[in-house]
């Protein structure tokens, strides 16, 4: 690699996708990887867990390296979805050692996900956990631009309720961190307005092409019709080999399907009229006055106890403050192979007895 290569991907911004999970934060992540000028490989944690470690050092060895790289592929995310070869990493970081930054091994990380894009313009990396995250980001990457993409409340809510195997948060819990989350985005939003581009879920899947000409604008890159006519086809390839995996089906079945458009009212079948009176009474305000998303329900005699409303807070600053600690590389270990499949086995056994009682 010539110093010529390396002042290239230095210069490639790598950018970010920010929303609240369930929002369509993958799917807008799967359509601008299809765009051939731009690799925005599935979801990783490693940017912000390597930070601690790796962030500020500013000679890297070749131990280095390896340790960095054995490090990377901790992450169960990179060794499921990545189809990464460690040791062609390991050997294209030390080829430059010398003049290796956090920055840049970050990048060539991206790099080695697609080397058939040779002429690469922008790296997006997309994360839910990255809402808690933003300051973080842009003290590592302060040229970096964000894409925040929200949704109705309410379709996220019952998005929700489809998927959430482990937590099992209720409509009151879901709609309350709806609401808190955009509100971190817009706080670090108004800091730096020019960095950020807003987008709605509804207006991507129903005015396709003119929303993404103006991602593509925002990102300083052509645009691509592959990006709507092909992102279910260009689909990234190891997201083939989950297909008969229920659990991976049950969050991202719809990234095979073209785009479509009847998920956008899904949510006043699927939630109930106590759902709605609940997610309006608790972000219908907030999601009105910033987003344009109107209440349907009557909610003036809306109340929550105390207790109940103090318990949503606890349960929300519990769960921001648990996902930060994954910067910590132990902590995220104990996450991935502790609690996780401890998880799955009590849920598993639920379901069992659910079964039983049925």
């Amino acid at each position: 690699m010539t110093q010529e290569d390396i002042d290239r991907i230095n210069a490639t911004p790598l950018n970010f996708i920010i929303g609240k999970e369930r929002s369509g934060t993958t799917l807008l992540q799967v359509m601008l990887n299809a765009h051939p000028n731009i690799i925005a490989p599935p979801e990783s944690r490693f940017i912000i867990i390597r930070y601690l470690r790796y962030g500020k050092k500013k000679k890297w060895s070749d131990k280095d390296v390896r340790s960095f790289c054995n490090e990377l592929f901790e992450e169960k995310f990179i060794l499921d979805y990545w189809n990464l070869d460690k040791e062609k990493l390991i050997a294209s970081l030390s080829a430059v050692k010398d003049k290796l930054t956090y920055q840049l091994v970050a990048k060539l990380v991206f790099m080695q996900f697609d080397l058939n894009k040779t002429n690469v313009s922008v790296f997006i990396d997309k994360n839910p956990l990255y809402c808690g995250f933003v300051p973080d980001l842009v003290k590592i990457f302060p040229d970096a631009k964000f894409i925040h993409i929200v949704r109705d409340y309410r379709a996220n809510v019952a998005s929700h309720k489809k998927i959430s195997w482990a937590l099992n948060f209720d409509t009151a819990d879901m709609a309350y961190r709806w609401m808190r989350i955009n509100q971190f985005i817009e706080e670090a939003k108004a800091k730096a307005p020019q960095k950020w581009f807003s987008l709605k879920y509804e207006s991507l899947v129903t005015d396709t092409e003119a929303v993404m000409k103006n991602v593509c604008g925002f990102l300083n890159v052509p645009f691509d019709k592959e990006m709507i006519e092909a992102h279910d086809k260009k689909i990234f390839p190891k997201y083939k080999e989950f297909t008969d995996d229920v659990g991976f089906m049950r969050f991202h079945e719809t990234l095979f399907k073209s785009i479509d458009k009847t998920m956008i009212d899904k949510w006043k079948k699927e939630l109930t009229a106590e759902d709605v009176k609940i997610c309006d009474g608790i972000a219908g305000a907030y999601a009105r006055k910033m987003y344009g998303y109107e209440p349907i329900s009557e909610v003036k005699g809306f109340s929550i106890s105390p207790f109940k409303m103090l318990k949503i807070k606890w349960t929300y600053g519990f769960v921001i403050e648990y996902f930060r600690m994954f910067r910590h590389r132990w902590f995220m270990l104990t996450h991935q192979n502790t609690l996780i499949p401890l998880l799955k086995v009590l849920y598993g056994r639920k379901k069992k007895d659910k079964n039983k009682l049925a």
